[in-house]
């Protein structure tokens, strides 16, 4: 459609916006922040990671919020993280399929890396992500700060533990 009317106003060539080329760029742009999704997220996080305050298996199972639904965590072997484990939960319930994988940052920190199952399998957002432990000792809670790529806050929401 530009081109039809790039042509009718007889624009020339080398004056021509190549929106294809903004598209390429922003991809590389998108690969590239996913590749430093941590450092993105956590400019300060400390030099030796902490490791969680429980075991990872114990951070999994159901987390529910109003207007969020429900996400089962599991513990999945990942071989490329440094803990070699990450979370992962599947909605399939959603108009747009997606997967969420959290990846350990230090102590209750993780990075959630969110993909649409029938995208091309890149993550579409990645996000903050922190445990809660209530008085029990036991999982809580699930925060996660919607925080973009340029530090606009868009809030948070404190996925609560099911029982």
């Amino acid at each position: 459609m530009r081109r039809v009317i790039y042509d009718k106003l007889g624009t020339p060539e080398e004056k021509r916006h190549d929106v294809a080329e903004d598209l390429r760029n922003a991809q590389r742009k998108q690969k590239r922040d996913v590749r430093n999704a941590t450092e993105i997220l956590f400019p300060n996080r400390p030099s030796g990671n902490q490791p969680p305050s429980l075991d990872v298996s114990e951070f999994s199972g159901k987390y529910q919020a109003l207007g969020y639904g429900t996400w089962e965590f599991v513990e999945v072997v990942s071989k490329g993280t440094p803990m070699g484990v990450v979370l992962v939960a599947h909605r399939k319930d959603l108009l747009w399929k997606t997967r969420v994988k959290l990846h350990h940052v230090s102590g209750d920190f993780w990075v959630a890396f969110i993909t649409i199952l029938e995208g091309d399998g890149l993550p579409e957002v990645f996000l903050v992500a922190e445990f809660r432990i209530g008085a029990d000792g036991k999982p809580s809670g699930l925060e996660l700060t919607f925080t973009d790529r340029e530090k606009v806050n868009g809030g948070r929401v404190l996925l609560q533990r099911m029982k």
